[in-house]
């Protein structure tokens, strides 16, 4: 009978720890839903204010060939998993489109990660990509997460893509292709949702002739083509874009919006 009642006093000690231990996890699992609450309304004012400046909205320009891109940006609102390649001159606002492709889709709340191609050094632009583990090469003492994983559930934005090494690009097709990444030194892949839009102001079938861009890459981040011209095409909006800068200046500068 001692031992029995030494059993259950023991097992009753038991269940009392168990029973702490439990609440205080209740504790902190309703500390991080609630956490997870007030991030979430944040990041919905923060995809509002991201709508606001980056979305249709955002765009200045009534000319016909601005509207054509918009009715093309809205087109793509349902299609959020399509590549698409934005072509034009330097400074006619690439980034500016794609981030407007990002906002005015169903990926809107989730990151957008510009990567310029061109900068990128090539002996480090796999592992920027792709990310790495620790010690899967000389120098790589820490574990890196690289940009796909980075734009995981948004958009992934490759801007200059046709300045991107030719041996890279065979490994960027096969990610856009089957969705899975592998960083270097790791034994599995992992999948990613990312949606690619690239942007270019180089022609990129040019460069397909010549034999620096790979043809089937092409044909895989040119679904849907968004061409920008440049504002000398389209003059009737400098006017409307040069109101639109002085009032955004004045208003930074607490200054009343003066007239042209």
């Amino acid at each position: 009978r001692g031992r029995l009642h030494g059993a259950l006093k023991e097992r009753n000690a038991q269940l009392e720890e168990a029973n702490k231990k439990l609440k205080g996890s209740n504790r902190r699992l309703k500390a991080e839903m609630d956490q997870r609450r007030r991030l979430a309304r944040k990041l919905t004012q923060v995809s509002a204010r991201e709508s606001e400046r980056w979305g249709i909205e955002g765009v200045v320009g009534q000319s016909p060939l601005l509207q054509k891109i918009l009715q093309n940006i809205k087109m793509l609102e349902q299609a959020d998993s399509t590549s698409v390649l934005v072509t034009g001159e330097s400074g006619t606002g690439k980034e500016l489109i794609a981030r407007a492709v990002h906002v005015n889709s169903a990926r809107a709340a989730g990151p957008f990660v510009p990567v310029n191609c061109a900068t990128i050094p090539r002996e480090l632009a796999e592992s920027q990509l792709f990310g790495h583990r620790k010690g899967a090469f000389t120098g790589a003492h820490d574990e890196q997460t690289g940009f796909f994983d980075l734009a995981d559930g948004g958009t992934l934005f490759l801007d200059e893509v046709g300045d991107m090494p030719y041996d890279l690009q065979v490994k960027l097709l096969r990610v856009l292709e089957d969705g899975q990444v592998m960083p270097l030194g790791a034994r599995q892949s992992h999948a990613v949702d990312v949606r690619a839009v690239a942007a270019t102001n180089v022609d990129l079938l040019e460069k397909i002739r010549d034999g620096s861009f790979r043809q089937d890459l092409y044909y895989r981040i040119a679904r849907f083509t968004v061409e920008v011209p440049p504002l000398r095409e389209r003059r009737e909006d400098i006017p409307l874009l040069a109101q639109h800068f002085l009032k955004l200046f004045a208003e930074e500068m607490n200054l009343p919006v003066p007239a042209f």
